[in-house]
């Protein structure tokens, strides 16, 4: 790999020429449990694999969409090393190729064993990794680390019997994965394609985008925009394993490219579109039968005017309750010098009702609202509540409820609800269970005073809570209200829960904002990208005195948003479950 000032590095074969004739080519995968495997750095590789197997194997349909008479097939296997010469393809990492040192400059390299009437025919190819390498997994241009799938997509080139083009007699100077020097080629090119398809057989189409991508300009916090592809002159087809989208982007004045790892289809919406939306962007399909760019495209995005008198107007979290840490902890913080009377609901049998028809609702919330003190034990209690219609004050919490147009809580079904006049400071809702069933439920704060001139005001949202799939997600509203629009920092933390001693916490949570009409604006996963925005994120966590993140993996967006309704939604990543916090923080102007 060429990089910087170093040396030169080559993917090199013991042998080419000489195919498979119809054979299935069966490789058995042993990095994961080799000899001398690398570590995975932070136990997840760039593209967000989580095993060097997991991250060679997609090459193999890469290859199989374009050959007719032969195919790859993969499994695998615990060996810590292969054996040459015993009747298996096997793939792993080792420090020498057989007892024989790697190349200074090598990577990789297939080494193959001939057989039949006349030795002619291949019919066993080790691929062995040298794990003197620094390997990780990911797409586009070259990083400091080696991408092991584009080297592996190169290796099992060699398997079929392709060589090196530029390495020919004469020379060919194409652009190639089976080229000897590994580059930013991650997929195969048409020359790559034709080689293969000239031995076993097959089609040499690919899918190419049609349209140009317009340049646009937008404004802050106003409405979205965003491109659509045509490909082949219709629209784009759904991402797949051998068919994928990636989009980049090229921030105003750097010479650095961002994958956008979270747009993932044909069409890219930059919705509430932000200052850190503007440069240039382009967007690769990428089949294993090659690779169609598109043209940049420049996106402007101009200020808008922000409000420090904008506030959150109240604040609502959905999730599942259960018991022990399993219970629904949601903070919130009320700013300034002076009283505010704020309506606290817990609901879920109200929901359960024909008219909302939400499943799965516990039946019995309890809900406790605490006030933080530096007064040992940290907590005191302001008021508790079982069932709303049995309290003292239940019509102030009805009229209170209509005030806020909050949807009315049946009477009798046990939701929960308190109405308090707060002083400023920190204060922490516990929901929990009647009799420790688990099940889901809402958790509302009001701010029924509104905005009547005082300094006091609801600043931040902190829910701690069990994350499921499908309707157990955890689901976090807020309305926006003022006369301009204004910046919010949200977050998502799973892993860094483990290192406050919490178990069973979501491992690589997402984060998703929808609008009050349920059209989606962003998504985010892994707060290190975009690399550009980190410094910005990590001045914000100082400023409103949030908790560092120390995993990579954790999630957090800085966006200016304009009145109105939002939620946000909280999941795992290809629907892991566990304890996460969601947090939505006002950002002081």
């Amino acid at each position: 790999m060429i990089l910087a000032a170093a040396l030169p590095a080559t993917m090199e074969a013991f042998d080419a020429n000489g195919g498979w004739a119809g054979q299935t080519i069966e490789m058995k995968l042993l990095l994961d449990t080799s000899t001398g495997k690398p570590t995975i750095p932070g136990g997840t590789l760039i593209d967000g694999v989580t095993s060097w197997n997991a991250a060679v194997s997609p090459t193999f349909a890469m290859w199989n969409a374009h050959m007719a008479r032969t195919q790859f097939t993969f499994s695998i296997e615990n060996g810590t090393a292969g054996t040459r010469r015993n009747g298996r393809n096997e793939v792993f990492f080792s420090e020498t190729v057989y007892g024989e040192p790697f190349g200074a400059t090598t990577l990789a390299v297939a080494a193959s064993t001939r057989g039949g009437t006349f030795g002619l025919r291949i019919v066993e190819c080790d691929v062995v990794f040298n794990t003197a390498v620094a390997w990780n997994s990911y797409r586009g241009a070259l990083r400091a680390a080696t991408d092991i799938q584009r080297v592996a997509l190169h290796e099992f080139g060699h398997v079929l019997g392709l060589d090196h083009p530029n390495q020919a007699t004469p020379p060919q100077t194409v652009s190639a994965v089976m080229n000897s020097r590994v580059s930013g080629v991650h997929v195969l090119q048409e020359d790559d394609i034709a080689g293969a398809v000239h031995i076993y057989g097959g089609s040499s189409v690919r899918p190419t985008i049609t349209n140009r991508l317009p340049d646009l300009t937008l404004v802050e916090a106003g409405p979205s925009g965003g491109f659509s592809l045509l490909v082949d002159g219709g629209p784009p087809p759904p991402q797949t394993d051998l068919l994928q989208y990636a989009w980049y982007l090229e921030p105003p004045g750097s010479s650095s490219v961002e994958i956008l790892f979270t747009i993932n289809e044909g069409n890219a919406l930059l919705g509430a579109p932000q200052l850190d939306d503007a440069g240039r962007y382009w967007v690769s399909l990428e089949t294993p039968l090659g690779e169609s760019v598109s043209n940049a495209a420049t996106v402007t995005v101009a200020p808008a005017v922000r409000s420090a008198t904008t506030r959150l107007a109240n604040l609502s979290t959905r999730g599942l309750v259960g018991a022990g840490d399993r219970a629904m902890i949601v903070g919130f913080v009320l700013t300034g010098s002076e009283t505010r009377r704020v309506l606290v609901r817990a609901a879920a049998p109200t929901l359960a009702t024909p008219e909302y028809g939400l499943a799965g609702t516990i039946a019995d919330p309890v809900l406790e609202l605490r006030r933080k003190t530096d007064v040992s034990p940290g907590e005191v209690l302001v008021a508790s509540n079982d069932d709303w219609h049995a309290s003292t004050d239940a019509a102030a919490i009805a009229s209170a409820t209509e005030l806020v147009g909050a949807f009315p809580l049946a009477p009798g079904l046990g939701d929960a609800a308190v109405l308090v006049d707060l002083i400023p400071g920190a204060y922490t809702a516990i929901v929990t269970s009647k009799g420790d069933t688990e099940g889901l439920a809402v958790v509302e704060a009001y701010d029924v005073d509104g905005n009547d001139g005082r300094d006091s005001r609801l600043s931040n949202l902190s829910t701690r809570g069990a994350v499921g799939v499908d309707d157990g997600i955890l689901i976090a509203g807020f309305v926006v209200s003022g006369p301009n629009p204004r910046r919010y920092l949200l977050r998502a933390a799973g892993d860094t829960l483990g290192d406050f001693g919490i178990a069973g916490f979501l491992d690589d949570p997402t984060l998703a904002l929808y609008d009050g009409a349920g059209t989606i604006l962003r998504k985010a996963d892994d707060w290190d990208s975009p690399t550009f925005l980190q410094p910005k994120l990590t001045s914000a966590f100082l400023e409103v005195g949030a908790f560092e993140f120390v995993d990579r993996q954790e999630t957090a967006v800085l966006l200016t948003l304009a009145p109105g309704a939002y939620t946000l939604h909280l999941a795992g990543f290809e629907g892991s479950t566990g304890i996460a916090i969601a947090e939505i923080y006002e950002m002081p102007e």
